[in-house]
């Protein structure tokens, strides 16, 4: 799963630097957080994991629609899709050769289309889980997704997932 290569990131590149405050009673820390620009969004990129950005817009050569994050040890990726004009992520669809869909289950909420799907490779060395929300209106569609080995190192990033699905932002002028 450790990728390398002219497609991997890791800083600089698209990597935007934003700082933020935590304020206790009487102190006063600084933190410095990683963004991913995909021109359309910014993401926090989690400590240590390698950016490898993915499906480039294809009329906007400067706006990634979705970016793979490896964790430094290669056991854990991170994933969004978060086109500028909506469309479906050609990066991670079944490759029926290789994995079979495991499960899948979707519902409607306030006008929001939900569907969370599961995909092993048929030697049964991975798991990818998505989630994707669409809204039924507009072209809003927003997909996150891991790739993991066994339930025992999705549990060990868990809390790191949550943070990095909430520092998620769309840009207003997209």
């Amino acid at each position: 799963m450790h990728r390398t290569g002219a497609n991997i990131i890791r800083s600089g590149l698209l990597v935007v630097m934003s700082v933020v405050f935590l304020v206790g009673s009487n102190t006063e820390e600084v933190l410095a957080e990683e963004l991913f620009d995909g021109g359309s969004f910014t993401i926090a990129v989690p400590e240590g994991f390698i950016v490898e950005p993915a499906l480039i817009h294809p009329t906007d050569p400067g706006v990634f629609e979705s970016v793979h994050f490896h964790s430094p040890d290669g056991s854990m990726t991170f994933y969004v899709f978060a086109p500028k004009t909506g469309g479906a992520p050609a990066d991670i669809v079944l490759k029926p050769d290789q994995e079979v869909m495991v499960s899948e289950m979707g519902e409607v909420v306030d006008g929001t289309s939900h569907t969370w799907w599961t995909i092993q490779d048929r030697e049964k060395t991975y798991f990818r889980s998505y989630h994707s929300r669409s809204n039924l209106v507009g072209n809003d569609v927003l997909i996150f997704g891991v790739t993991y080995p066994d339930g025992k190192v999705l549990g060990a990033h868990k809390e790191q997932y949550i943070e990095f699905k909430k520092s998620f932002r769309r840009k207003a002028d997209s």
